[in-house]
C-alpha cells in the first residue's frame, strides 16, 4: 500500500503509482497517449518478474505468495510507472502503428527487467526507453505494408519477441546470486560516538511495584542544527535487579520517516530485559538502517539511567 500511493522517500514526481496511473488513464482518455504502450510495459514487467519469481522459487512476502509481491515490488518503485506513463508514450520517439507502440513498449519491458536483475544498477526503466528509441525506426519499416500483412507480421514478431525475452530473463535469473545479508551492525553505550550526544533526565517516578519509570531527553540527528531539540524516551527500570524493563520514544524531533524507524518494535524490543550494569548494546541495521543518529541517541538515553543507578 505504501509504494502505491507514495508514502515513502524516493525521487521528486515518480512515487505514487496511484496518481500517475489516474493521470495516465486521463491521458488515455484524452487520446493524449496510447494506452497500450503503459499497458504492454508494465504487464510485460509484472508477468516477467513473477516468471523469474516462479523459477528462483520466491517465497512469500507475509499474506501474499512470492509471484505476487515480487513483480509488484518492480512495477511499484522506481521510475517504472512514470517512465511507462509520461516517457515511452513520447509520439516522437515511439513508433506510430498500434503494433509497432506494442512491440516498443514490450521490448521496453524486457530490456528493464534485463538490467535491473544483471546489471549493477537498480532501475533500468531510463536505458531501455533510450534503447528502444534507437530501435523505433527498425520497427517502423519492419511493420511497414498492407494492413493484413501488417498484423500478421506484428503478430509474429510480437510472439517472437516476448518468447526471445522471457527466455533470457530466465536465462539472466537462473545466474542471480543471493545477496550476502549485511554484517550486523551494533551501537552500544561504551561507543566514543554515542558518547558524544548530550542527555538528561527529566523524572524519574518509582511505579510502587519495583520499577521506576525515568524520562530522558536525548541528542539525536536534529541536534546538529538545533542544540535545544532533544528526542524524549520513556525508559523503565526493574529496580530491584538492574533489567531494561522496556524503552519507548514519546518525542522524535529527528527527520520524519528516519528518525522515526527508531519506533519499531523490532528495534526497541532488543532492550527489553537487559542488564544496565553492564554494557547495553543493540543491533542496528535491521530496524533503524538510515537512522544511526536516532539509535545512538536511544541508547545514549539508557546510558544516562545507568549514569543514574551508579553505573
Amino acid at each position: 500500500g505504501t509504494l502505491f500511493t507514495g508514502w515513502y522517500p524516493g525521487a521528486l514526481g515518480e512515487t505514487s503509482a496511484l496518481l500517475i496511473l489516474i493521470l495516465g488513464v486521463i491521458l488515455a482518455i484524452r487520446k493524449v497517449i496510447d494506452w497500450r504502450i503503459p499497458t504492454i510495459y508494465l504487464g510485460s514487467i509484472f508477468v516477467l518478474t513473477a516468471a523469474i519469481a516462479l523459477f528462483r522459487g520466491v517465497g512469500s512476502y507475509g499474506n501474499l505468495p512470492g509471484f505476487i509481491w515480487y513483480p509488484l515490488v518492480h512495477v511499484l518503485t522506481g521510475g517504472v510507472v512514470f517512465g511507462a506513463v509520461f516517457m515511452l508514450t513520447d509520439p516522437v520517439t515511439s513508433p506510430t502503428s498500434a503494433q509497432g507502440k506494442t512491440i516498443f513498449a514490450l521490448g521496453a519491458a524486457i530490456i528493464t527487467v534485463l538490467i535491473r536483475i544483471k546489471a549493477n544498477l537498480p532501475e533500468g526503466c531510463l536505458y531501455s526507453i533510450l534503447m528502444m528509441n534507437m530501435l523505433t525506426p527498425m520497427i517502423e519499416r519492419a511493420l511497414d505494408g498492407k494492413q493484413l500483412t501488417l498484423r500478421k507480421k506484428a503478430a509474429f514478431m510480437f510472439g517472437g519477441v516476448a518468447i526471445v525475452g522471457l527466455g533470457s530473463v530466465l536465462l539472466a535469473a537462473s545466474a542471480v546470486q543471493a545477496k550476502e545479508p549485511d554484517p550486523k551492525v551494533f551501537v552500544a553505550t561504551s561507543d566514543a560516538e554515542t558518547q558524544k550526544f548530550d542527555a538528561r533526565i527529566d523524572a524519574s517516578v518509582d511505579n510502587g511495584d519495583g520499577t521506576t519509570t525515568f524520562t530522558v531527553a536525548a541528542q539525536g540527528y536534529h541536534s546538529l542544527e538545533d542544540a535545544s531539540q532533544y528526542n524524549i524516551f520513556e525508559i523503565i527500570v526493574n529496580t530491584e535487579n538492574k533489567t531494561i524493563v522496556s524503552v519507548k520514544p514519546t518525542t522524535i524531533v529527528d527527520t520524519e520517516y528516519v528518525g522515526d524507524k527508531i519506533l519499531d518494535e523490532g528495534f526497541l524490543a532488543q532492550f527489553n530485559g537487559l542488564d544496565l550494569s553492564a554494557d547495553v548494546s543493540v543491533e542496528r541495521n535491521d530496524a533503524v538502517t538510515g537512522a544511526t543518529y536516532s539509535a545512538r541517541s536511544t541508547v545514549r538515553a539508557v546510558q544516562e539511567v545507568r549514569s543514574a543507578l551508579g553505573y
